[in-house]
């Protein structure tokens, strides 16, 4: 999480940052949780970056999710993942990419099908972006552009969001963090009020946590491959599915 995921989701200088320095505004006292404006807000930018389709493995090829990748059904050995075309393996061909972080999800996620969301009155309810404003709505979450503001940075401006015929005052979080993901970094990671919430919740939930590897500083996995590293390839090896 604090030394693969998160460098490839918010970038390598914010993750030294909080390292060198901490985090600027997620810092819990008492019990620690996990703020609204991260699970209904920005942390749901990975809805943007899911794909209409993907190959299973090196038979099972272009699936679309649904119906056949919802999860529901018996793994059969036909349909057993091949993890070397999700994430990076040393010596193995790249993997299949994400989609880049934006305001835009696949016709899939906006058009959900009624075995998921069953029936729905209202046509925009199957969508998955227009629960996601929705979601955000009703727990009252700031806008981006306020928490731009609390983070002391110059908030994107409309044309920079590409909401200027947008019938808002200014833009609900979930969807400021993609557009902003889009116009400073070409949707490749997370942007400043995005990574910044993103980044610290999670630092700070490890930093909190008298069980995590950062309550011991001379902690080392046993079981790094790549220089000391332990990351997501190696954790697939050691389970022995890769």
């Amino acid at each position: 999480m604090l030394h693969e995921f998160l460098p490839l989701t918010v970038g390598d200088e914010l993750v030294a940052d909080l390292l060198k320095n901490g985090p600027k505004l997620c810092r819990f006292e008492g019990r620690p949780f996990i703020p609204v404006e991260f699970s209904d807000g920005a942390y749901r930018f990975g809805h943007a970056q899911v794909r209409a389709s993907y190959d299973v493995n090196d038979h099972l090829k272009n699936v679309p999710i649904f119906p056949a990748l919802v999860g529901i059904c018996p793994v059969t050995a036909e349909r057993q993942i091949n993890w070397t075309l999700f994430f990076e393996f040393e010596g193995e061909q790249r993997p299949q990419p994400s989609r880049r972080i934006g305001p835009r999800l696949v016709p899939s996620l906006m058009r959900l099908p009624e075995a998921l969301v069953g029936h729905t009155q209202r046509p925009e309810f199957s969508s998955l972006a227009a629960r996601d404003l929705y979601r955000g709505h009703s727990v009252a979450l700031p806008s981006g552009e306020s928490i731009a503001r609390a983070l002391g940075l110059d908030p994107c401006t409309s044309a920079e969001l590409k909401t200027i015929d947008a019938n808002w005052s200014e833009t609900p979080l979930w969807l400021y963090v993609l557009a902003e993901a889009e116009t400073q970094q070409d949707g490749e990671c997370l942007g400043e009020v995005g990574g910044r919430i993103v980044a610290e919740v999670i630092f700070e939930l490890l930093r909190q946590d008298p069980t995590s590897f950062m309550s011991d500083p001379n902690w080392r996995p046993a079981l790094a491959q790549r220089d000391g590293n332990f990351g997501i390839a190696d954790l697939l090896r050691y389970a022995g599915v890769a």
